[in-house]
Parts: structure tokens; C-alpha cells; sequence
């Protein structure tokens, strides 16, 4: 993700937040349905798809850990943001999925203005602090 700017990084801010929820809310243990419950075996083979869900779940983990690695260092970059309204915009904007014309209609500002406000900070503050 280093290569993308830091408006494209923020344009996935939701989609980022959905797939982590998404991984939070399931239940991703990779079960032998071959051995019963007690002392009775149902089946002497180990399903094929257990190595596989294992192995899934692997990279589940992984991208979990580099999506909630992404997520925090975007809310760094937020609380860096010095100008309350800039700050405002940004939350609105990538953080709640208001549009630029409901950010504009609630701070009484053209459209054009509140988008060209936050581009203007994104350039001129391009990475995100340490």
C-alpha cells in the first residue's frame, strides 16, 4: 500500500473496516469432521478441505493484521490533522461515507470547496506520521 497516494489509502478506509468486522464476526476454525465426540470414530479419513480452511484462515489472519495495520495508521494521519475542519472533512468524508455534497450542505460550503479543501492537505501532507 505504499505505493498508493494518501487519498487512495483513505478511499479504502470503509471497505477496509467492513472486511475486518467481517473476519471479527465469523467463525473461522478449521474442524476434522472425521473423529466423533467420546470414544466412537465416525470415519477413519481426515477431510481434504481441512488443510485447505487452515490454510485460509492463515491468510484471513495475515490480511486481518495488515488491514487493522492500515486502519491505525490512517487514524494517525486524522489526529495529525491540525484545522478542526479539515479533521471534520476527513472523518465525514473516508471515515463515515458522507458525500461532498452532504459535507458541504452541513459546513454551508460549495461542494467544490470541502473536495478541495482535504485535496489540498492531502498534498501537502502526503504520508503519514510515524
Amino acid at each position: 500500500m505504499t505505493n498508493q497516494t494518501i487519498q487512495n489509502r483513505f478511499e479504502n478506509y470503509l471497505k477496509i473496516q467492513k472486511r475486518m468486522s467481517e473476519y471479527e464476526q465469523g467463525d473461522y476454525t478449521a474442524y476434522i469432521p472425521s473423529t466423533g465426540f467420546g470414544t466412537a470414530v465416525q470415519s477413519g479419513k481426515v477431510s481434504d478441505i481441512t488443510p485447505a480452511l487452515a490454510i485460509n484462515n492463515l491468510e484471513l489472519q495475515e490480511q486481518y493484521c495488515q488491514d487493522k495495520a492500515e486502519i491505525e495508521a490512517l487514524n494517525r494521519y486524522i489526529n495529525s490533522i491540525f484545522d478542526a475542519e479539515t479533521k471534520e472533512i476527513c472523518i465525514l468524508k473516508y471515515c463515515r461515507g458522507w458525500s461532498w455534497n452532504q459535507i458541504a450542505r452541513r459546513n454551508n460550503q460549495e461542494r467544490t470547496t470541502v473536495s478541495k479543501k482535504i485535496k489540498r492537505h492531502f498534498k501537502k501532507f502526503p504520508t503519514i506520521p510515524v
